[in-house]
């Protein structure tokens, strides 16, 4: 909060909302300082993004990636070239956008699957896919995970999503399904944030049989 006051004082960061009690809700930056953080973090191998103009090509090394990328930010269906980063850290994927229009398509599943496949490392995970996706069994290789957002998909969390033991914040946005929180979600000790966009019902507390619950 000390930093975020330091650059707001020097008009580097602008307040652009505030909470109820006056604290700091949201904040901009002026467009040629994004461009420089962009630039400069694009440097130090920190975050990658693509756009829909930058893939000229279906071949995957026209637009290399650094195997010391931490963070890729995909803003086209570039993730169809099957690109290779194998330290990336956070992945965010936008979709195929069309240029000259507003229309969004989703990533399709099997993409999905090759991102959990591919990036084991993955820390930070937040994919918008169709309402007539189910989310695949292959996240649960991600043990690294700590952040994950689902975004207007059919969620089934009756997979032992326990298994992603690292994992502290877990968001649930519109789900076309009725959500059911499976019991061994009491198992996730680290887990200190869970959103939903609907009201649902928490499991039962076990009486025994788990040797940790979460007190989170």
């Amino acid at each position: 909060e000390d930093y975020l006051m330091e650059l707001i004082d020097r008009s580097l960061v602008v307040v652009f909302t505030k909470k109820s009690n006056g604290g700091i809700k949201t904040c901009c930056i002026h467009d040629l300082l994004r461009d420089l953080c962009l630039r400069k973090a694009r440097e130090e191998n920190f975050l990658r993004q693509i756009y829909w103009y930058e893939q000229v090509s279906s071949i995957s090394s026209s637009i290399p990636i650094s195997n010391k990328q931490c963070h890729l930010g995909i803003h086209s269906d570039y993730v169809r070239l099957k690109p290779r980063a194998l330290q990336v850290r956070s992945f965010l994927s936008f979709g195929s956008f069309l240029p000259f229009s507003s229309y969004l398509s989703n990533l399709p599943r099997q993409h999905i699957s090759f991102v959990c496949q591919t990036f084991k490392l993955l820390r930070v995970l937040t994919i918008l896919v169709d309402h007539h996706s189910f989310f695949p069994k292959e996240i649960e290789q991600l043990i690294y995970l700590r952040y994950l957002e689902f975004r207007a998909c059919e969620v089934d969390l009756q997979s032992p999503i326990s298994k992603l033991w690292n994992l502290e914040t877990l968001i649930i946005n519109r789900s076309w399904r009725r959500l059911i929180l499976p019991n061994d979600i009491w198992k996730m000790v680290k887990l200190r944030h869970l959103y939903t966009s609907e009201f649902i019902k928490p499991p039962r507390v076990p009486d025994d049989g788990y040797p940790f619950i979460l007190s989170n």
